[in-house]
């Protein structure tokens, strides 16, 4: 599966308009009232383009959103590869979604069981065969902090993410080699570093179920560098340098990534529904 990003999106907030009230000197004085604050609608992103220096990197990922505005797909196109995540929801509460080779729901290969805790946060999520699941803790911020992933009932992967803020600076992953000692493992680390502007993939929750790389669009705000280094291996690093539309979200991107046997640069186009 290519990999593509992991849960959960941004909390929305009401906000309230005070009314005041202003006596007029009248025997018949009535109350003005303000007109309500407008809550910010977040835009929906419709697909995100990638143009690589090198064309056989080029991919892009379409989304697609129900009459509510959930998000029911994802399907992604590059050199080779077409596939796609649906997604279903009880009551606007995902419940499971689906992963297919072809981007055909009718060919969908794995499906995923979403459990929830008693806050209404996703806890578990549980493929319905071979007794494999990831297992999600958050703190009180209700930010995810560790997840857990089972193979058939053994511990994998035992992931810890950290906060600044609203903003994910960091991703270690441990996995545990098959085979191995307990003390046996592969280590994986990310680091981040953010703009101050909003995040279009905060209202997208399909990109945060996939690996670990994708997982800084849980943050409020966008990634402008992303370190990649491995435990006595391999690093890498990606820089972007984002243009923004009127109401401060990415139009573009320019990337570039370099590292042990990696040279990429690019752009990637946001594109968000009318």
């Amino acid at each position: 599966m290519k990999k593509r990003s992991t849960l959960v999106t941004g909390t929305l907030f009401s906000l309230f308009a005070l009314t005041l009230f202003s006596c007029k000197k009248s025997d018949n004085a009535s109350p003005e009232v303000e007109p309500p604050v407008a809550t910010e609608t977040r835009p929906l992103l419709d697909s995100v383009i990638t143009i690589s220096s090198n064309p056989e990197w080029n991919e892009a990922t379409a989304y697609r959103y129900n009459a509510d505005s959930t998000q029911a797909a994802d399907i992604y196109i590059s050199t080779g590869q077409l596939n796609g995540v649906f997604l279903l929801y009880k009551n606007k509460q995902l419940t499971r979604y689906v992963y297919s080779p072809t981007g055909n729901i009718n060919d969908s290969t794995d499906v995923y069981m979403c459990s929830y805790d008693s806050k209404g946060r996703l806890a578990i999520i549980n493929p319905d065969n071979w007794g494999n699941r990831d297992s999600l803790v958050y703190n009180d911020a209700n930010q995810l902090v560790r997840r857990y992933k089972f193979y058939s009932n053994e511990l994998e992967y035992a992931d810890t993410l950290t906060w600044t803020g609203k903003n994910l600076t960091a991703y270690r992953s441990v996995q545990r080699i098959y085979g191995g000692t307990e003390n046996d493992v592969y280590i994986q680390t990310w680091t981040f570093k953010y703009d101050e502007q909003k995040n279009p993939y905060q209202g997208v929750p399909s990109s945060s179920f996939f690996y670990q790389e994708d997982r800084w669009k849980l943050s409020e705000n966008n990634a402008v560098e992303v370190a990649y280094q491995v435990t006595n291996g391999v690093s890498h690093n990606i820089r972007y340098a984002y243009t923004y539309n009127d109401k401060h979200y990415p139009a573009s991107a320019a990337y570039v990534k370099t590292g042990e046997g990696v040279s990429d640069d690019g752009t990637v186009r946001f594109v968000y529904r009318k």
